[in-house]
């Protein structure tokens, strides 16, 4: 026998030991299908590739994650995780391109990217939170963020008060935040009966006191109703 076959003869007995060695340790505590509990047979592949694996076979893979990821119906309708309302979700752009996956409705959703808002403040006055902020924008701009959060999640309509406007409406505090004391807390000031919808111009004309009487009357008429 030649050196070097003598070598191969070494290296192939070597592999084989190396190769009982990890078996013995995998099926010691082997890797077990996560659907039925099988053990992963090690068959002809290395042990390192049936670790890597999770499924005994494609038939309870598929079985798994149809349980833990059930199919969206094919109307596309799915229930909110957080209040259980039905939601409907938006077709993807294309051809037979399905829904888009949705888990919350539009309210519970708003709610998560809020966060603790100033309404979690109850004891918070238009002083503290003024003096609290680095300047008045900062301060102003909170109130105007609470009070559209607030309006949203309410029952109020999504159109302008004045002219029926539905496609863009601005949430305007019916007394002016200015007119408030300091010792006003910002659930007085932000409370949905000081709140109105209204569309770019008339929300100008109303802050600016440059509406007509005509649509200052419809106004008044759309707070009075909403007050009831």
């Amino acid at each position: 026998m030649s050196r070097e076959d003598g070598q191969r003869k070494g290296g192939r007995v070597t592999a084989g030991k190396l190769r009982k060695k990890s078996l013995e340790e995998y099926y010691a505590d082997p890797t077990r299908c996560r659907q039925c509990a099988s053990v992963l047979e090690i068959g002809e592949q290395q042990v390192a590739q049936v670790r890597r694996k999770k499924f005994c076979n494609r038939s309870c893979a598929a079985q798994y994650n149809n349980r833990a990821h059930p199919k969206r119906p094919a109307n596309g309708v799915v229930q909110c995780h957080d209040c259980g309302k039905a939601v409907q979700c938006k077709r993807r752009p294309g051809r037979n391109q399905g829904y888009i996956r949705r888990k919350f409705c539009d309210q519970c959703a708003r709610l998560r990217r809020r966060g603790p808002g100033l309404r979690d403040r109850p004891e918070l006055t238009k002083g503290k939170l003024f003096s609290s902020r680095k300047n008045w924008q900062s301060a102003a701009s909170a109130i105007r963020k609470d009070a559209r959060a607030i309006y949203q999640e309410s029952t109020r309509p999504r159109c302008c008060a004045v002219c029926s406007y539905a496609k863009h409406v601005q949430i305007c505090h019916i007394r002016d935040v200015a007119d408030f004391p300091d010792d006003a807390l910002i659930l007085e000031i932000n409370d949905i009966k000081n709140l109105v919808a209204l569309c770019p111009t008339h929300h100008w004309e109303f802050g600016h006191g440059e509406m007509s009487p005509e649509d200052q009357t419809k106004l008044e008429l759309a707070i009075t109703l909403d007050s009831l």
